[in-house]
């Protein structure tokens, strides 16, 4: 077996930390301690804020995990995960980092939202929202390859009027680590129906917010009523702090991040719950 030491970075527009736990499945399916360790941070292609403190503790470890396979001359390295909480709203926070024995390990407990009443979406867009937080359009708009980088904040007043949106303000503090799952039941006008998803962290005291992850979902079993839809959007690490607003928002054209249907749909959802893997 090789030994492997995987650095991912949470934030990661191209590629989603979905892509190493992927691979740690396959190669633990295959023999159940297989040799790998997972970093997840703030980090890697230049759309993240590149930390340098995550990158130095992430480096600690590579060194420490080189030296023991070439030179002889470190313990054999820990096959575990970490993953870092990433700091968007609370930008100058020391890094936290969390390490567990596994993937599933890194959070505790599952917190679930409930969003309530009736709430429509279509495929009319883009967004100002989908146009602000999409890195290839930014980085056209300012001719800088760089200015999409680390996380996307704007306004706290921009909305997606064609979203269907929930918000929840939070009594508490509350700090996620893995991938939210998005549970909606609705009704939907199209065959092939584009179900996209964002997640924010809003703060009411600075006015702006931050675009905590993303994802999408492809629905093929329309046009029809009381059809369901349960899927995981991208994961990361992130605490809303107490006094802020959770706020979810299910589209139907989440272009230009997402290719917009060929397809035009009327959805109305009927229900939404969001469930968070935290600690």
């Amino acid at each position: 077996m090789i030994p492997i030491f995987w650095v991912q970075g949470e934030t990661d527009p191209l590629f989603s930390a979905f892509h190493p736990l992927q691979l740690a499945n396959e190669l633990h399916a295959y023999r159940r301690n297989y040799p790998i360790k997972l970093f997840f941070g703030d980090i890697g292609h230049d759309y993240a804020a590149e930390r340098v403190d995550e990158w130095a503790a992430a480096h600690i470890l590579m060194n420490a995990f080189l030296d023991h396979y070439l030179k002889g001359t470190a313990p054999a390295p820990a096959f575990n995960v970490t993953a870092a909480i990433t700091r968007c709203l609370n930008h100058d926070a020391p890094a936290e980092l969390v390490t567990a024995p596994s993937w599933s390990a890194l959070h505790t407990t599952l917190s679930s939202f409930k969003g309530l009443g009736m709430a429509y979406t279509t495929t009319a867009g883009p967004s100002r929202e989908g146009i602000l937080t999409d890195p290839v359009s930014q980085a056209s708009v300012t001719q800088n390859p760089l200015s999409y980088r680390g996380c996307r904040k704007i306004d706290a007043p921009i909305t997606d009027p064609n979203a269907a949106t929930w918000l929840f303000p939070l009594k508490h503090k509350v700090t996620m680590i893995g991938a939210p799952v998005v549970d909606v039941t609705y009704t939907t006008t199209s065959p092939d129906t584009e179900l996209a998803v964002r997640l924010w962290d809003v703060d009411p005291a600075s006015g702006i917010q931050a675009l905590v992850t993303r994802g999408v979902y492809r629905a093929v079993d329309g046009p029809g009523s009381a059809l369901r839809a349960r899927f995981e959007i991208a994961p990361n690490g992130y605490r809303w702090a107490a006094g802020h607003i959770l706020k979810i928002e299910v589209t139907s054209n989440d272009a230009p991040y997402y290719q917009p249907s060929n397809i035009s749909a009327v959805v109305a959802i009927a229900s939404m719950t969001l469930t968070l893997p935290t600690r």
